[in-house]
C-alpha cells in the first residue's frame, strides 16, 4: 500500500462471522461485512473504513482491512469471540402480514355502518313521510 502498511495481501486475513457457514468465521473474500461480523486473523488488527460496501434490509456492511501487526506486539485477532448473526428478520412483511387483515375487518366495519346508518335514515324518512300523509 502507498502510505506503507500492510493489508496482507498474500494471505486474506479479513474473516466474517456466519456467512457463508452459519455459526463460525468464514475467510471474508471481500472485506466487507457488518461491525459485528468482522474480525481479522490472529496476527493482524482490524481497520474498519467506515465506508459502506453493501447495505440491504437486513444490514449495513462496511469495508475493513486486516492490517499485519508488527512482529514485536503481541497482536491477536478477535476470533476468540463468537460474531453475532446477521439478523434478517423481515420486519415490513411481518407488519403487511398482521396490519392487512386488521385493515380489511375496519373497513368491513366502516362500510357496514355507513349501510346501516343510511338505512336507518331512509326508514325515518319514509316513516316521516307516512305520518305526513296521515296528517
Amino acid at each position: 500500500d502507498e502510505d506503507g502498511e500492510d493489508y496482507g495481501c498474500e494471505e486474506n486475513a479479513c474473516r466474517e462471522w456466519g456467512y457463508p457457514k452459519e455459526g463460525e468465521w468464514n475467510v471474508d473474500e471481500d472485506c466487507c461485512a457488518g461491525k459485528k461480523q468482522m474480525a481479522c486473523a490472529d496476527g493482524y488488527r482490524l481497520e474498519n473504513t467506515g465506508n459502506v460496501c453493501h447495505e440491504d434490509d437486513c444490514t449495513t456492511a462496511y469495508e475493513y482491512h486486516c492490517i499485519a501487526c508488527d512482529p514485536a506486539s503481541d497482536c491477536m485477532g478477535n476470533l476468540d469471540e463468537d460474531g453475532e448473526d446477521y439478523d434478517c428478520d423481515n420486519v415490513g412483511l411481518l407488519i403487511l402480514i398482521i396490519c392487512l387483515p386488521i385493515g380489511v375487518v375496519l373497513i368491513c366495519i366502516g362500510v357496514g355502518c355507513c349501510i346501516c346508518h343510511r338505512r336507518r335514515q331512509a326508514q325515518q324518512r319514509q316513516a316521516q313521510a307516512a305520518a305526513n300523509a296521515q296528517m
